[in-house]
């Protein structure tokens, strides 16, 4: 299982957010470059950026901190937070991403998600559904921040676009995100067997190394983990030669 170390940035500080609520923020960092150096140095190979400013309002993008951290961390990094066009995705690829995250497009433009599976391609990125889990257990799409609960269910989007050519899913039960509460693993493995070879990424709620354990057993290709690291609940040198 690959660990993705999470960096959210907000005005240029490495923040974590509580269930998406930018009402509560804690700040981490006030050197984003140095959380990523520190990454690569504890073994990283990959991370996991998401751009709260363009996510709130694509026009105030980060560019002059996103530029150069992505230009010179050495990392593969996958980036998203109001990617909403072609012009978006391209900036962000030319800016240095190794591969751009796409959101609540799925759900919002989905021409513009198969067009973008076609070119720049599978490989260049990654389409990230954010899910409320109902009573019954369906999972449903939420978008604009968490805000909106669709009536779009998970399984029957992510076939549409696999049928594209999609190769990789970040999903994130949003009760679990920031909160330490633990994983949704039964999410992550209904995902991995109803569309095997895909890469299914976890994302929200990892406090321990028992959690990763967990998650590679229910068959996820990749765990996103953020609060637990800042919280030094979890080391990440300790965390990657787990995975």
């Amino acid at each position: 299982m690959i660990l993705y170390p999470a960096l959210d940035l907000l005005d240029g500080r490495a923040v974590r957010l509580t269930r998406g609520d930018y009402s509560k923020v804690r700040v981490y960092s006030e050197d984003p470059g140095s959380v990523l150096a520190g990454f690569r140095d504890a073994g990283a190979a990959c991370a996991h950026l998401v751009d709260l400013n363009g996510a709130r309002d694509p026009l105030t993008r980060q560019k002059d901190t996103l530029a150069p951290l992505l230009k010179t961390t050495g990392l593969k990094v996958q980036v998203g937070g109001g990617v909403r066009t072609r012009a978006d995705v391209e900036q962000l690829l030319e800016w240095g991403a190794d591969r751009v995250v796409l959101g609540s497009a799925a759900v919002a433009d989905p021409a513009l998600v198969e067009e973008l599976l076609a070119a720049p391609g599978p490989a260049r990125l990654t389409l990230a559904v954010d899910v409320h889990i109902a009573a019954d257990g369906s999972a449903y799409a939420a978008i604009k921040g968490w805000k909106e609960i669709t009536d779009q269910k998970l399984e029957p989007l992510i076939a549409r676009y696999r049928g594209k050519g999609l190769a990789r899913v970040l999903c994130t039960d949003i009760s679990r995100d920031g909160a330490a509460a633990g994983p949704n693993a039964g999410l992550y493995r209904a995902l991995s067997t109803a569309f095997p070879g895909l890469e299914v990424q976890a994302s929200g709620g990892v406090r321990h190394l028992d959690d990763l354990a967990t998650l590679k057993a229910a068959g996820a290709h990749s765990a996103i983990v953020g609060t637990a690291l800042y919280e030094k609940t979890l080391d990440l040198a300790e965390a990657l030669k787990a995975c």
